[in-house]
């Protein structure tokens, strides 16, 4: 909700807002969560200005207040919950941290059986007599069974 508030009459928005914003308290204030943001589905955001500000500043301006926030915004950032998607951001990127690491230990845990069996298996190969190359086939080298340590 949007209120332009414009200094005609008798009435002072600088009294007016404060009034405003304790009456509807329960309609915008959001929760505060753990990472510093607020929690604000289910609340309708207040935002007011002056029409003077919004002339002076343009719609683009940093011109917004909205009710529970200290200091003027523009419009998108007031209507916006910047702590909540940066928090957002962070949580995100920590989850993919958490499942690249998940990653490699599963990674890591396949390896190691699959390392010690091709072990395994080049200890049983053949090597050759004359150069003591695994499987060597010139002509005149014969290959004989590795011994199997003890």
């Amino acid at each position: 909700m949007l209120l332009v508030f414009n200094r005609v009459g008798e009435r002072n928005p600088n009294h007016t807002v404060p009034r405003l914003q304790e009456l509807t308290r329960h309609l915008w204030q959001g929760e505060r969560q753990r990472g510093g943001h607020h929690f604000y589905d289910g609340k309708i955001p207040i935002i007011a200005t002056g029409l003077n500000q919004l002339c002076q500043h343009g719609p683009a301006g940093p011109v917004f207040f909205r009710f529970g926030r200290d200091h003027p915004q523009p419009l998108l950032e007031a209507i916006g919950n910047p702590r909540r998607e940066a928090a957002d951001i962070r949580e995100q990127e920590e989850d993919q941290a958490r499942a690249a690491q998940y990653q490699a230990q599963v990674w890591r845990a396949a390896q190691e059986p699959a390392a010690k069996q091709a072990a395994e298996r080049e200890a049983r190969r053949p090597f050759c007599t004359g150069c003591g190359t695994p499987g060597c086939d010139r002509p005149g080298t014969r290959s004989t069974p590795r011994s199997s340590p003890r």
